[in-house]
């Protein structure tokens, strides 16, 4: 995404998360000071990947806001969208006062239809943007084969998509995971694929002698 946007001519800023009780968080101070007279967009991933952190309503609170107070565009990316754990809502940008008309919405079934690889994703967004969407779509994308497109219009309609079901063995293992990670800096991923651990500050949790051994 960073090589989009120099091409463009653009610069990118980017916007740390911190860890506050136990879970990832978006930090709202930087996101703040990131913000200068040449700003245009906000790029933003919801849930994020590879943390799996989910943002909440402060934090979507205070994104509406910079982008309403400075004439921002905001290009959320959702496709982890349906995959979340311990029942946690997913707060919609399009939620927020102000924000639908500045709003570009990126998303795939490479993820909630298990679609890895087949390269079909859609754009929603105000009418005015769109041509300038399709203009770079054209030099930016693989154009979506005629069985991507049947393949998602038959998971999207069909009476159960096994989402629900996927969701809950994801949500299993990471769980499973957890608890071979105990004791180790690890923050749980409230969506996603992935789980980070953060090595940095100690060799020892790491030495092939902190796991045990498989009988």
């Amino acid at each position: 995404m960073l090589n989009r946007v120099l091409l463009t001519g653009a610069v990118p800023r980017l916007v740390p998360a911190r860890v506050q009780d136990s879970e990832w968080r978006l930090d709202l101070d930087a996101l703040r000071s990131a913000v200068g007279p040449r700003t245009r967009a906000l790029f933003l991933q919801n849930p994020t990947f590879p943390s799996g952190q989910l943002f909440d309503e402060a934090e979507w609170a205070v994104i509406a806001t910079l982008c309403r107070d400075n004439d921002l565009w905001l290009i959320y990316w959702s496709m982890f969208e349906g995959v979340v754990y311990d029942g946690r809502p997913v707060v919609h940008p399009a939620s927020q006062p102000g924000l639908r008309d500045r709003l570009v919405t990126i998303g795939a079934a490479s993820v909630q239809q298990r679609m890895t690889g087949w390269r079909l994703g859609w754009i929603v967004a105000p009418k005015a943007v769109l041509p300038d969407v399709s203009l770079v779509h054209i030099y930016n994308s693989i154009a979506p084969g005629g069985i991507a497109q049947a393949a998602a219009l038959a998971a999207y309609t069909a009476p159960d998509d096994g989402l629900t079901a996927c969701v809950a063995e994801w949500q299993r293992r990471r769980d499973t995971m957890l608890e071979q990670l105990d004791g180790l800096p690890v923050i749980p991923a409230a969506s996603t694929w992935s789980q980070l651990l953060d090595v940095a500050g100690s060799r020892s949790a790491c030495s092939p002698t902190r796991w045990p051994r498989r009988p």
